[in-house]
């Protein structure tokens, strides 16, 4: 599951204050990403996207070159 946040940087001080660990990160593009697993360790990914990209992908008109996999 993938969900779009509007600050990592929030983000990541929320997780940190309930104590959420990280099981990784990446960026690329004007996208960025880290990853969490809820309890059940399913991952979920939350993803961050910065200027123009933010509107990208509306249309399906992503390039996804360089996305490798997630932990």
């Amino acid at each position: 599951m993938a969900l779009r946040i509007s600050s990592m940087h929030d983000t990541k001080a929320f997780l940190d204050a309930k104590g959420i660990p990280t099981t990784g990160s990446f960026s690329f593009g004007g996208l960025t990403a880290v990853f969490i697993r809820d309890p059940d360790g399913n991952v979920i990914e939350l993803d961050e996207f910065r200027g123009d990209e933010a509107e990208q992908g509306r249309d399906g008109a992503v390039d996804w070159e360089g996305y490798s996999n997630h932990p």
